[in-house]
């Protein structure tokens, strides 16, 4: 008995073709899956359309986004930890993380400590500044970073005074203005926390110069 081999017939004009034919010789419909795109035109063009349509749901969504990103500047800083020194020899650092929201690039213009003790009514006013590991110059949309403070000016921190209270009566905080590149526009920084007072105690006392013996 000899086996009679029949030619599949095209899915569309159903004229015979070669059982492996991917594309019909006759009416040059595809055979695969690719005959189902003809319902939306050619396969090329149907792509196209589709990444037409998901280039303009991102450019939608970037103009959504942005218009949700305020104008004006807004920074946010958090105290993080007391830094550097060993066992009080070395001048230590306040560590604070910091981050910008808004379209407008700002800077930071102006940080200072303000501390006083619980038997004190006058609080005293430290500048502070910014080493050169931290992110305190130019701050544009989404900055974020870690910045470190310094004393400028130990001259004003009265030791002798400092050394005889306990660090449980002392109370301070870290104070910033922010400034708008744009408007011009000057801001006062609020930190939702104040700094732990041993930690404050313990980064003032590292200012003190100490005698070589």
């Amino acid at each position: 008995m000899t086996n009679i081999s029949i030619n599949p017939r095209c899915k569309v004009c159903k004229e015979p073709i070669n059982q492996e034919a991917i594309k019909c010789k006759h009416c040059g419909s595809f055979q695969n899956y690719l005959r189902y795109l003809s319902m939306f035109g050619q396969g090329q063009t149907f792509f196209a359309l589709i990444f037409s349509f998901i280039s303009l749901f991102t450019s939608f969504y970037s103009l959504i986004n942005s218009l949700q990103i305020p104008n004006e500047h807004e920074v946010h800083v958090h105290f993080n930890s007391l830094g550097g020194g060993v066992e009080d020899q070395i001048q230590k650092t306040l560590s604070f993380y910091i981050w910008k929201k808004g379209k407008e690039p700002a800077s930071i213009r102006k940080v200072w400590l303000v501390y006083k003790t619980a038997n004190q009514a006058e609080e005293i006013n430290i500048d502070l500044y910014a080493d050169h590991k931290s992110v305190l110059g130019l701050l544009d949309h989404d900055t974020k970073g870690e910045i470190f403070l310094k004393i400028v000016n130990p001259k004003k921190i009265n030791f002798e005074k400092l050394k005889k209270i306990s660090p449980t009566q002392l109370s301070c905080k870290v104070q910033m203005t922010s400034f708008g590149l744009r408007q011009g526009i000057e801001k006062k920084i609020t930190l939702k926390e104040e700094i732990n007072n041993h930690h404050c105690y313990d980064f003032l006392i590292s200012y003190e110069i100490r005698k070589s013996q």
